[in-house]
């Protein structure tokens, strides 16, 4: 209460003045002279003044707009200089790199593409809950474009003992972000300006980066970094440790650095000016013969834009086979083929006999229209299931595939150790991929899918493979293998996570199930 009343004197709040009623005017000397007129009922108007309105924090808005009054609160730089202007000669780079084989224009087409940034954010930050503008057109600086972004991250728990004794971190933090890019002919200048709402004194200073992006020897591009704390409101003297500690882990794992490696491993596609098609000469033997009228040439101009990157997989309302999404489901772990039998390295989790069986049988129950729905209501309780049909795959002949999406229950039996880190949700929508190989000797039956809503669920993907082969006395023998596949390395704080996701993974397959389904049909 002592520092309530500190902070009031510090601060002190605007008086709130009673409202002055406003009485009718007295009639001019005009308004007697003149003939009178019926005059109207005057309505008295009396204004209310209240308290202002403290402007709050910056926080995750329900629908972003770049006029919303939040782009003030980052519109300056440090030392109050505009928010595009470079760092001054006195603030040393954190970094500089140089980009072979690339060139300005196609990495500013790549980074204001419309699903880059957030895919960016999901590799890099583990970020969810991502909200972003388009880019648009800023209203202060000619030629330069603006994106507002909000999202949810972890928060590093490698802080030293001192500054956890002075703080309590929390695992997760809300997010404000505001790029700005200019692009100029020998040049990109891109800028980002953060705050995490909900660490510790997080909305006591900004991030501020600023990366230059300039053309370099041999088609490359030289990329120079610069990270800046700006101190929006000082710390208590006490805490002058976590100042440092701010400034240095800042400057040390920088987010314009993470873009520049994710720049690096996914370089974009040079931009090649179109080359435009002129009408062809006149021949000889036209010249000869009678001439005819001819008919205008339509010059056809192909524009080369960037690439777009695949949106991460999410339930479709209406599932194709032939959308980008199998793409991400292509590959089976160590980027082998995704029907490809896994290394002899990997030893299967099950061996299992089907007796009365025979794998023609097996085959066209599992093509079989809606058993594979039944199959997923009864063994995972989903719900909200959409499906292909089977079908060919234009990929790999002789191969069926199958795209289903549902939302399924999140098991709750993890240990403490695992939910003190996490949240886990009551449930998470699930994409899977199937496909299936019928040959004269066996069966192969592959499954992959991805947890979406389960934290980190879009770090990994669960590839399962199932051989069916025939045994002895008309009898099946079915091997199973379950590997995770991951997309994305945890933070080195979740060991644990990565353990216990692999040890539930194996031990509760969804081929285990399928297996047990197809005995439990038979008996």
């Amino acid at each position: 209460c002592g520092r309530v009343v500190n902070a009031i004197k510090a601060d002190p709040p605007r008086k709130i003045v009673a409202p002055t009623p406003v009485l009718p005017s007295e009639p001019s000397v005009k308004a007697e002279v003149e003939k009178p007129k019926p005059a109207s009922p005057k309505v008295e108007k009396v204004e209310t003044v209240e308290a202002p309105v403290q402007p709050e924090s910056p926080r995750v808005h329900r629908s972003l707009s770049v006029d919303s009054k939040l782009s003030c609160v980052y519109i300056d730089a440090p030392g109050g200089r505009q928010s595009l202007a470079l760092p001054p000669q006195s603030e040393a780079p954190v970094g500089s790199e140089t980009l072979a084989a690339m060139d300005i224009a196609s990495i500013a087409a790549k980074l204001q593409s419309e699903n880059w940034l957030a895919k960016f954010l999901q590799q890099a930050k583990q970020a969810t809950d991502i909200s972003a503008t388009p880019w648009s057109a800023s209203k202060r600086s000619a030629g330069v474009m603006v994106r507002k972004v909000t999202f949810t991250m972890p928060v590093p728990q490698d802080f030293p003992r001192a500054v956890t004794r002075l703080v309590n971190l929390p695992m997760e933090t809300k997010v404000t972000a505001v790029f700005r890019m200019h692009q100029q002919p020998d040049r990109v200048l891109l800028t980002v300006q953060f705050c995490s709402h909900d660490v510790p004194y997080g909305e006591n200073f900004h991030i501020h980066e600023t990366i230059v992006l300039k053309p370099g020897s041999c088609d490359s591009v030289d990329a120079t970094r610069w990270v800046e704390v700006m101190w929006i409101t000082a710390l208590p003297w006490t805490h002058g440790i976590l100042k440092t500690i701010i400034e240095q882990k800042s400057k040390a794992d920088g987010l314009c650095g993470r873009v520049v490696n994710a720049i690096k491993a996914d370089p974009p596609r040079k931009i090649v000016a179109p080359t435009p098609v002129l009408p062809s000469e006149p021949s000889v033997k036209a010249e000869v013969e009678k001439p005819k009228p001819a008919s205008p040439k339509v010059e056809k101009v192909e524009t080369v834009e960037a690439p777009v990157q695949p949106e991460s997989p999410r339930v479709h309302r209406s599932l194709s086979v032939d959308s980008k999404l199998s793409c991400v489901y292509i590959d089976a772990p160590g980027g082998r083929q995704s029907l490809a039998l896994p290394p002899q390295s990997e030893a299967p989790v099950g061996s299992e006999t089907l007796a009365a069986m025979d794998i023609a049988s097996i085959a066209a129950k599992l093509q079989s229209e809606n058993w594979l729905a039944k199959f997923l209501q009864q063994a995972k309780q989903a719900t909200d299931i959409s499906a292909t049909p089977w079908s060919a795959s234009k990929r790999v002949a002789g191969v069926m595939v199958r795209k289903v999406t549902f939302t399924m229950p999140v098991p709750q039996d993890f240990p403490r150790a695992v939910t003190r880190l996490v949240n886990l949700p009551m449930e998470t929508k699930v994409t899977a991929v199937f496909r299936m190989h019928q040959q004269p000797d066996r069966v192969l039956l592959t499954v992959q899918f991805c947890s979406h809503d389960v934290p980190y669920g879009e770090n990994f993907h669960i590839h399962e493979t199932i051989v069916l082969k025939p045994g002895s006395c008309d009898s099946v023998d079915a091997t199973r293998w379950v590997e995770v596949m991951w997309i994305t390395a945890l933070p080195w704080t979740h060991g644990i996570l990565k353990t216990i996701i692999e040890q539930k993974s194996k031990a509760d397959g969804l081929c285990g199930r399928v297996v047990n389904a197809l005995k439990a049909e038979s008996a």
